[in-house]
C-alpha cells in the first residue's frame, strides 16, 4: 500500500488529539470564568431597567456636553453630583444635574436656562460615585462607579464626550 492510502500513525492521532483537548480546556475555562464573573455581578440589569436606562443617559449627555460648569443653581460638581451643559440647536443652553447624593436613589434635573425643565429619578440604584477621567489625547471624560452594599464595584464605566469641552 502507498503511504497516502494508510491511516495517520499513533503518534499523529495523539497530536491531534492533544490540539484537540487544548482547545476544549480553554473553552471550558473561559466558560468557568464567565459564569464567576456573572456570579461576582450581583445586579442583574435585566431585573433593574432603571440602571440601564440611567447608564445609557449619563452616556448620552457626557458624548453630547460641550462643559462641565462647576456649579449651577444650588449644585456643584462633586463625587455625588455631575454637571453637564449642552447647546442646542436654537442656541439655548441646556443644563443637566445628576444628583446621586441620596442613598438607592439617582435624580436627573434638566434645566433650560434657569428653569427646570424636566425630573426623572430611579428608586433602588446602587452606590454611585462619579470622577473625571484625563483621556491620553487631553479631553476630559466621567468615570461613573457603582457599589452595591456589599462594597462590590458593579458598575465602572468612563464616557468621553464627543468635544473638548
Amino acid at each position: 500500500m502507498k503511504r497516502a492510502q494508510q491511516g495517520m500513525t499513533l503518534i499523529e492521532a495523539s497530536i491531534g488529539l492533544a490540539i484537540f483537548g487544548t482547545f476544549v480546556l480553554i473553552l471550558v475555562s473561559l466558560q468557568s470564568e464567565m459564569v464567576r464573573f456573572e456570579r461576582s455581578v450581583r445586579l442583574n440589569t435585566h431585573d433593574h431597567p432603571d440602571l440601564q436606562s440611567l447608564i445609557a443617559r449619563v452616556r448620552r449627555d457626557v458624548y453630547d456636553c460641550v462643559s462641565y460648569p462647576l456649579t449651577f443653581d444650588t449644585f456643584s460638581q462633586s463625587p455625588v453630583t455631575l454637571i453637564v451643559s449642552h447647546v442646542q440647536p436654537d442656541g439655548t443652553i441646556e443644563t443637566i444635574v445628576y444628583d446621586f447624593s441620596n442613598p438607592r436613589t439617582v435624580a436627573r434635573r434638566l434645566f433650560r436656562g434657569p428653569d427646570l425643565a424636566a425630573t426623572w429619578k430611579a428608586e433602588g440604584m446602587p452606590d454611585f460615585r462619579v470622577a473625571s477621567y484625563d483621556m491620553p489625547e487631553g479631553m476630559v471624560a466621567v468615570r461613573l462607579t457603582a457599589r452595591n452594599e456589599k462594597g462590590e464595584t458593579i458598575v465602572d464605566r468612563v464616557f468621553q464626550p464627543r468635544v473638548h469641552p
